[in-house]
């Protein structure tokens, strides 16, 4: 992708944040443990389990992993750390923004005392060895999530495991530790529109940007549309990473470039006979380094396009469309 100035404008704001969450992996146990290693001490507590009942779990949970015996209560040998272990590395991308772990947990035990305790830990060097990411300390015997920073695992293929040890045999006769809904998130991946779209000699609202597919650059099935712009007159669409809205030509330019100017998608392009563009953008062909669009970063899209108003030869511009993408 090479790049071109069009204007020279002051810096007007940076992209908003995102709103939503992408998912890694995400387990509630509906399954059984298909994706973990479980000690012995560990099983799944299903729906016509009576241990379930007691815990009374939130939002009509049935199942769930467990930490306990079928009597409801635990009797972990002393000095034995049982564990509950995931199978399999989840990758968490080199850019990932803000990556997390959360799970829902319910701990009914001598609590973050020196007697009992819930680890969790991590690896990332698939399970040959272990660091500690956090205890479970929240609350006893109430059902609460629990969040972990990921943020220095970014680029590392980690796998989760849930540790309870008792130390001793003293007051083992609680329900134990109970584990649901666990998942690996980074932050958000949008699609957002922002910004002015001018009337053309088409459309007394302007032209808009818009999208299809994912944000995703594994699938890369995303594309960029353009509607109710002048039929048949030729187009150019360009990103930047900065947002804008300063009046040029006819409508607002809403990109604000870096340093090395605005991005251009090539070649140009021309709209049909409605005033639509689709225009696929392939995130395999190779890009202008300093415009490359990575999983987690953020780029502000707008089509640049001729048109004739009132007898005049101008151009205009779409509004703005912000992406933030995905691995």
């Amino acid at each position: 992708m090479k790049t071109f100035l069009i204007h020279s404008v002051w810096l007007f704001a940076l992209a908003i944040p995102a709103t939503a969450q992408t998912t890694l992996f995400e387990d509630d146990f509906t399954s059984g443990l298909a994706a973990w290693t479980a000690d012995p001490a560990w099983y799944w507590a299903g729906p016509t389990d009576p241990c379930v009942d007691q815990s009374q779990p939130p939002g009509g949970s049935s199942a769930m992993a467990r930490m306990g015996d079928q009597g409801c209560t635990f009797l972990n040998a002393p000095g034995t750390p049982v564990f509950l272990t995931m199978s399999m590395p989840v990758p968490i991308p080199q850019h990932a923004d803000a990556p997390m772990l959360q799970y829902d947990s319910f701990t009914d035990s001598e609590l973050c005392n020196g007697w009992d305790f819930h680890y969790v830990d991590i690896s990332t060097d698939g399970g040959v060895t272990w660091n500690q990411l956090g205890e479970d300390c929240s609350n006893q015997a109430i059902w609460h999530e629990v969040s972990m920073d990921l943020s220095s695992y970014a680029g590392d293929a980690i796998q989760i495991r849930f540790q309870f040890w008792a130390i001793d045999a003293v007051d083992n006769t609680g329900l134990g530790w109970l584990i649901d809904d666990v998942r690996i998130t980074t932050a958000p991946c949008s699609v957002e529109n922002y910004c002015v779209a001018a009337p053309n000699s088409a459309s007394s609202t302007g032209a808009v940007m818009g999208s299809t597919g994912t944000t995703s650059l594994q699938l890369n099935n995303f594309a960029l549309t353009v509607r109710d712009a002048p039929p048949s007159q030729f187009a150019v669409i360009f990103y930047g990473p900065y947002r804008d809205q300063t009046p040029i030509a006819s409508g607002y330019l809403c990109v604000f470039a870096d340093s090395s100017g605005f991005h251009r998608l090539l070649p140009g392009g021309q709209f049909d006979a409605n005033g639509s563009l689709d225009w696929p953008v392939d995130f395999t062909m190779p890009s202008n380094p300093a415009a490359t669009i990575l999983a987690g970063t953020n780029w502000n899209f707008q089509c640049w396009y001729r048109d004739n108003m009132a007898g005049l030869n101008t151009s205009n511009f779409t509004d703005g469309l912000s992406v933030t993408f995905c691995e």
